[in-house]
């Protein structure tokens, strides 16, 4: 309770008389400070009332407010009647003068309601909050919205849905996650109870502060009452997910998600439409209706590492003696073959040793974790259903209870310990100290003589071998090192201590454990974004031959092509799914777009025909009073309402109105032409550099070496490169070899060894680093300052180039910024750091561009983006008169960009194929330029590739197939 609410009139006694289960139910529905707030009103009126009649009024307010409540947690129409009787039947004491506090109006915060929720926990452990039959909670974000009605707080069918069924994301990290380490797991070193943990882990933000996944879908009880499927399927229909306080902004609305077993997809959509949310949603179990048994791994586009297992510092803070090195780190990251490989050697050294006193306390180590587990599972199992499936829940958490407190009681015997202190402070990891335990052969702790340790211990040894076997554990180490090979680790960073790795070689320890696990679904966020192409080209190999289902999120449109088999499209709140690739998909949505369009204009040139037809007999009539003629006419102006559009259906066969599929409401007896309307082009425009006065190269490295000193090899051997005006260059390459380091050369940042770097002396140059994602993502506004946005970012910087002019340059920047995407809150109110990475590609591009540089240098800066608006940056980039140095794997922007190809064929505003009006072609210039040059940067030398991209990709796949 508030402290608003701890006066002589409290609603404390009226909530007493709400079974202890039922009052969970409204904390956690969000319904409970609605109630608080009414009874607090009702007190305040009572205590003002000078007569009885008046007490009698103010309670039939509040019985006909506070009934929809009760009904809606489970009370009953019996259970409601005695709770209002009981209600009527307490004395009302004289209240505070204070009203009621707005505080006491709103939704407490999830601290508040989770110490609500544990007060209850404390009190009665084996009840637990009911919830809905569509099996999902909410646990955080403000109460929805009241629509006040005669007079009463009625909620919206939305909003009660979204307060009823909204479950909110339980993990921060986005690293992989898999569902037997759920956010409920709590060690036995935690003070609290599982559901406070529960709830503390609900407050943490999916993606960015103050975001809040809430998801919904259809399920049957049938459904609902397995908990394990072995289809390898999902189906879920109506899936609505939503994100914020109260899921106000609708990312997908009575959506079909459907994953067939096996199958590759690629998720596809423009950048804010929700694919890293829906991944996010799937991978933590938001979604009800996805099966306990079907583990889902992430692999999140978000620079990660494995922070798990780093095994650097224990819990004092102190370094370990021994750091792992990178293949422990991603084999650690399989916590079910490690917890076999910890169990397995625990048990043989215990059993090795012969002593009852190392047995028995192996075991209990061993069973106090697995019991802790267990309860947290049921835990999180009870507190998602309810009727007859949740008590039959309930009881088994009750059990999981009872069993975990044998296992502390056990566990304490054995050990020599107080009871209490084992389940308050026992080692997180109790199979940890299994292994001392197994050491340490004294008998100083009295082992449990009647209990069949041996054979215990026997027993769960067979399990853990069992276990390592399904696993592979045999051949873990040798397919970890070959998945690490493959993308792209040398033999020294195999064994070299993990926490040594920079970010984006950690990120690859990230994909590569997420590739060593078991599992059903295998999700993957942008998992190409710190690949070299060697690295691509083996993992789309990979990826191909791999039998598990996936969803791909991926910016790179050849490696989607080579990976997808099937199509996700998120697209107006919708998902539908396409029987091929992207580049199919969309040469498909063109070519039936063309036809609709002309099917369109045919109907319409008909229809004009046959009205001009009908207006000409209509006319005769007039003119000669034929009455046959004037109906003749009426037929006809009737059949061309009600029976015009096509008479054959998408199959050939004749439209028939009857028919199962053409149920539902219709204006006509035909059926329409649907035409689908593409996503409005997205158009980049970057200002073009003035002409220099002087000719000349505008960069120009003469025999170039860099040589840090104890390199075995030169970074940079012997360079020689020209860059003139108006020029395309790429540099492509494995990572590092050697490309960023001469871009560093050519900005000055860095002086050769040797060789000489001559630049242009009127010429600017701009540079898009490789992590500006980074680092934007990590600007924090200082304490008490507003937040940092894109706005106020952009204008910080361009205050510098405009000679402290900055205060003034607000309207351009505001349009500057809205040309690349950036518009309204999006730039002035919503902070950095929360923005997606699509987003803070283009404030980056809007901090490159702004000046107008001669020479712009391009370090991946595909990276984060969608699709089209790849293709539009490749056109303004075209258009652009400056030169251009770029450096990336995407083989797509390549050959767009530096070596010239066409795009694919789009549709005009006619429906006709032709070449895009936004494309390069129409630009006067554009068409007439050379193509640019691309060079292979590889052990510090640079090669010129006449064949361009597609040479490097074949020299590539011929050493990945030797």
């Amino acid at each position: 309770m508030t402290s608003s609410h701890a006066h002589s009139g409290s609603p404390e006694p009226y909530l007493s008389c709400i079974p202890a289960t039922l009052v969970s139910t409204l904390s956690a529905l969000k319904l409970q400070p609605k109630l608080e707030t009414l009874l607090n009103s009702y007190l305040t009126e009572c205590s003002s009332a000078s007569g009885e009649d008046r007490k009698e009024v103010a309670f039939a307010a509040l019985e006909k407010k506070a009934r929809p409540i009760l009904l809606d947690v489970g009370t009953g129409k019996k259970g409601t009647a005695e709770i209002l009787e009981k209600w009527k039947a307490l004395p009302v004491e004289p209240a505070a003068s204070a009203q009621p506090s707005e505080e006491s109006h709103s939704v407490p915060s999830l601290t508040s309601g989770g110490a609500a929720i544990r007060a209850q926990e404390d009190d009665q452990p084996q009840e637990h909050a009911k919830q809905d039959e569509s099996g999902s909670a909410s646990i955080e974000g403000k109460a929805p919205k009241v629509v006040k009605e005669n007079g009463a707080h009625k909620m919206t069918a939305r909003e009660r849905r979204l307060a009823k069924a909204a479950v909110t994301s339980s993990a921060a990290s986005c690293d992989q996650t898999e569902h037997s380490n759920a956010a409920t797991t709590t060690s036995p070193t935690s003070k609290e109870s599982p559901v406070s943990k529960l709830v503390d882990a609900s407050s943490v933000q999916a993606h960015a502060p103050g975001l809040t996944i809430h998801a919904t879908s259809q399920e049957t009880r049938f459904y609902l009452d397995a908990i394990e499927t072995a289809s390898g399927e999902i189906d879920l229909k109506n899936v609505t997910i939503s994100i914020g306080e109260g899921g106000q902004k609708d990312l997908l609305v009575d959506a079909h998600l459907r994953l067939k077993g096996g199958t590759h997809y690629g998720l596809v959509g423009r950048n804010g439409v929700g694919k890293s949310t829906l991944l996010r949603a799937m991978a933590d179990r938001i979604i009800p209706g996805l099966p306990t048994n079907y583990k889902i791994l992430l692999v999140s586009q978000v620079e990660n590492e494995l922070v798990a297992f780093e095994g650097e510092e224990d819990e004092q803070g102190k370094s370990s003696a021994a750091p792992i090195s990178t293949v422990q780190a991603v084999l650690a990251g399989d916590r079910q073959r490690t917890r076999a490989l910890t169990e397995a050697k625990s048990l043989s050294k215990a059993l090795d040793t012969d002593t009852d006193a190392a047995i028995s306390r192996a075991v209990a180590s061993i069973v106090l974790a697995r019991r802790r587990d267990e309860l947290a599972e049921a835990k999180r199992i009870s507190l998602r259903r309810s009727g007859a499936r949740g008590l039959e829940a309930r009881k088994a958490l009750i059990a999981a209870e009872q069993a975990l407190d044998s296992a502390e009681k056990t566990y304490a015997r054995v050990f020599g310990l107080d009871a209490k202190a084992v389940g308050a402070d026992a080692n997180a990891n109790a199979v940890a100290g299994a292994a001392a335990a197994a050491a340490d052969t004294s008998a100083g702790a009295g082992a449990d003589v009647q209990r069949d340790w041996r054979g215990e211990a026997a027993e769960l040894f067979a399990a853990a071998q069992v276990a390592l076997e399904e696993y592979e554990a045999d051949t873990a180490e040798a397919r970890c090192e070959s998945i690490l090979k493959g993308l792209g680790f040398s033999n020294e960073q195999l064994h070299a201590p993990y926490m040594s790795l920079s970010g984006g070689w950690k990120s690859r320890a990230s994909l590569a454990s997420a590739l060593l696990k078991p599992c059903e679904c295998l999700v993957l966020d942008e998992c190409t974004n710190f690949l070299d192409l060697p690295s691509v080209v083996w993992l789309q190999g990979w990826l191909k031959a791999s039998e598990k289902t996936m969803v791909v999120i991926s910016h790179d449109r050849e490696f989607i092509d080579h990976v997808a088999e099937e199509l996700i499209i998120l697209r107006k709140q919708q998902l539908t799914y396409y029987d091929g690739n992207l580049s199919s998909y969309e040469q498909t949505q063109r070519r039936k777009l063309k036809n609709a369009l002309k099917q369109q204009a045919a109907l319409d040139r008909k229809r004009e025909q046959v009205e001009k037809s009908i207006a000409d007999a209509a006319k005769q009539a007039r003119k000669t009073g034929d009455d046959n003629k004037m109906r003749m006419v009426k037929t006809r102006q009737k059949k061309l309402d009600e029976r015009w559009g096509l008479e054959r259906n998408s199959k050939g066969h004749r439209f028939r109105l009857n028919a199962i599929e053409n149920a539902g409401y219709a204006l006509t007896l035909r059926d329409g032409i649907d035409i689908d309307v593409p996503d409005a082009d997205i158009n980049f425009s970057f200002p073009d550099p003035e002409r220099l006065r002087f000719p000349g190269a505008l960069v120009h490295l003469d025999h170039v070496t860099l040589s840090y000193p104890g390199a075995r090899r030169a970074t940079v051997d012997d360079v020689t490169l020209t860059i003139g005006q108006g020029e395309r260059v790429a540099l492509i390459g494995p990572n590092g070899h050697g490309k960023t380091t001469i871009t560093k050369l050519i900005l000055e940042h860095i002086s050769p060894t040797t060789g000489r770097v001559e630049r242009h002396s009127k010429a600017t140059i701009g540079l898009y680093e490789q992590h500006t994602i980074e680092r934007f993502a990590t600007m924090r506004a200082e304490k008490g300052k507003p937040p940092i946005t894109a706005l106020s970012y952009f204008l910080s910087r361009i205050a510098n180039i405009e000679a402290g002019e900055g205060a003034s340059m607000d309207g351009p920047a505001r349009r500057f910024l809205g040309s690349l995407g950036l518009r309204g809150r999006t730039a002035d109110a919503q902070p950095l750091h929360t923005l997606s990475g699509g987003q803070l590609v283009r404030l980056g591009l809007a901090e490159l561009m702004w000046a107008a540089p001669d020479l712009i240098c391009l370090d991946e800066v595909t990276q984060h983006l969608d699709s089209d608006s790849i293709d539009a940056l490749m056109r303004a980039l075209k258009r652009y008169t400056g030169a251009i140095l770029l450096i990336s794997h995407d083989r797509h922007a390549v050959k767009q960009l530096i070596e010239g190809k066409k795009s694919d064929l789009v549709l005009g505003s006619d429906g006709e194929e032709n070449e895009s009006s936004n494309d390069s072609d129409d630009h006067a210039g554009a068409s007439s330029r050379e193509h640019g040059s691309v060079y292979l940067v590889k052990k510090g030398k640079t090669t010129l590739l006449g064949g361009g991209m597609d040479s490097y990709t074949a020299e590539v796949q011929q050493e990945m197939d030797a």
